[in-house]
């Protein structure tokens, strides 16, 4: 025997309950195919979002301090490279050795060591 609940739904003995047809529609499943989907996943689902170019998501709000301290930093990188070039090609200018230079350089990086402790 086949009964219809108050949420639109048809069971049949220990079958598991059943969508109704619509008002209008005619019944295509058979009492022993279950339903494609669950009573409870029959929620209709939110259309995905369009994909946003790279643009836009470089204007969005949460890309903004990335790009602004990758920025930052990469400027950073290039000036203390060409710092770095400006003094050894002074000290080339000025007749220092090379041994010279190199502990030159040591020296100032040991002070960067020294100083961020």
């Amino acid at each position: 025997t086949t009964t219809t609940t108050n949420d639109n739904t048809q069971t049949s003995g220990s079958e598991e309950p059943q969508l109704a047809p619509a008002p209008g529609e005619a019944a295509t499943a058979t009492a022993n195919e279950s339903p494609a989907e669950p009573a409870g996943e029959m929620m209709e689902q939110a259309s995905p979002q369009p994909k946003m170019s790279f643009m836009d998501q470089v204007k969005s709000d949460a890309l903004r301090p990335f790009l602004i301290i990758s920025t930052s930093y990469l400027l950073f990188t290039v000036t203390d490279g060409a710092i770095r070039m400006i003094v050894l090609l002074h000290a080339y200018n000025k007749n220092f050795s090379a041994l010279q230079v190199a502990m030159m350089f040591t020296l100032y990086e040991l002070a960067g060591v020294v100083t961020n402790l």
